[in-house]
């Protein structure tokens, strides 16, 4: 087997490790929601169908652990590519691996990849965005790979295939009107690039257009006919509920509706930019959709999931989400650094690329879901990616430098 088909899949390992510590991958309310829409192919309330039917296939209808390895392998293959066309050091599957750990260990991207949710591929769209826009000299097979990774993933979300666009034509507007190369020291893409990216954006959009169709759902981006079923309540909210129409009504506003889209968006947005703590992943009650929908669909499954930390209350991330601080204080020191010292334009264009992307996504779901998103924590671990980037190059310089001095010395 090819070493970078290794290196690859143990990455994906490592990228499971917040699932094997909670002994589960860890659930959300929205879980059971998604799981149910695969199985029944039916649309989702205000969501695309995608992603169920990616934990219906990806799960082989067998384990869900399956759907945790399938998404945490695409991660790992497109940080992977991002290494590989991107660190001018020969050695860079050490930086890789580094990273790897590094978001594991010190942020949230483990948690991210470990979790039943499509928040992940928020992450995997902006990264194969970048790889189309301004990767050199890819091959026709991990072109392939990218193409389809973006369509699949863009496709997850209303709110992934929307940055996708808002990138795509913000780099096309600077292409069109600005100089090359004087623009924040960004490297020129090209027309080429943009039209192959937009491309990309149509077929996301006809792709979800028509499995909705086929699913009975219109022919249409997103569901906004069907309101979702109510949410399991305890008796005194129940009584304090006059009617299913009100708690249809509650439960569209959390989703974005209704309520935070005409209540300051901007506001949200400007909330949303300095949360980076980690959601709390409470323990799920009996009666909850989730838990109905694991033991209808992965009953095997159903004794791990009673026993994992998440089942038992014991799940927290006290430490990480104070890693996660610490890690985002040191990585934005580290760009400011890289910003005084004027290091090479792949440097610049990628700290510009992804400063530009997290405001839009951040953005797009606020729009989507209002205030009560949680998209902030899911991809504020890209940020360390163009110190990784320097790192590697500024290692693989001082060693060419001193190679050079020995061989002068020698001579």
């Amino acid at each position: 087997m090819n070493k970078n088909i290794i290196i690859v899949i143990f990455g994906a390992v490592i990228l499971c490790f917040a699932g094997f510590n909670n002994k589960f991958p860890l659930l959300t309310a929205d879980t059971g929601v998604y799981i149910n829409s695969g199985f029944n192919r039916t649309v989702p309330f205000h969501r695309t169908a995608m992603y169920g039917l990616f934990i219906a296939h990806s799960s082989w209808g067998r384990s869900i652990w399956l759907v945790v390895f399938s998404q945490a392998l695409i991660l790992s293959l497109i940080l992977f590519y991002y290494f590989r066309y991107f660190s001018q050091n020969a050695n860079y599957t050490v930086f890789y691996l580094a990273y790897l750990f590094f978001i594991t260990f010190c942020m949230s991207a483990s948690v991210t990849a470990s979790t039943i949710d499509p928040g992940v591929f928020a992450s995997i769209t902006l990264l194969c965005t970048w790889l189309l826009l301004f990767a050199k000299n890819l091959t026709r097979r991990d072109f392939v790979i990218i193409a389809i990774t973006t369509v699949i993933s863009s496709g997850m979300a209303v709110s992934h295939l929307l940055t996708v666009m808002l990138i795509t034509i913000i780099y096309g507007v600077r292409l069109l009107f600005a100089k090359r190369r004087q623009f924040l020291g960004i490297i020129e893409t090209s027309l080429k690039r943009i039209i192959i990216t937009g491309s990309l954006v149509f077929t996301t959009c006809l792709l979800v257009s028509v499995v909705h169709f086929s699913l009975g759902g219109g022919f249409n981006i997103i569901n906004k006919k069907n309101l979702p079923k109510p949410p399991v309540l305890i008796k005194s909210e129940l009584a304090s509920l006059k009617s299913y129409k009100e708690i249809a009504g509650k439960t569209a506003s959390k989703h974005g509706v209704l309520g935070d889209i005409k209540k300051k968006p901007v506001k949200n947005f400007l909330s949303q930019m300095v949360n980076i703590k980690i959601d709390k992943y409470d323990r799920m009650d009996e009666r909850s959709e989730t838990l109905q929908a694991i033991y209808r669909w992965f009953n095997s499954d159903l004794r791990e999931c009673t026993i994992a930390r998440q089942s038992l209350g014991w799940l927290t991330f006290n430490y990480l989400i104070y890693s996660q601080i610490i890690s985002v204080v040191l990585s934005v020191l580290g760009i400011i650094l890289f910003s005084i010292k004027k290091t090479g334009p792949n440097h610049r264009n990628l700290l510009v690329f992804i400063f530009l992307a997290i405001l839009i996504q951040l953005f797009t779901n606020v729009i989507q879901y209002g205030k009560s998103n949680d998209m902030d924590y899911q991809i504020i671990w890209l940020l360390p990616l163009p110190v990784f980037l320097y790192l590697s190059e500024a290692i693989s310089i001082k060693k060419t430098e001193l190679n050079q001095l020995f061989i002068v010395r020698a001579s």
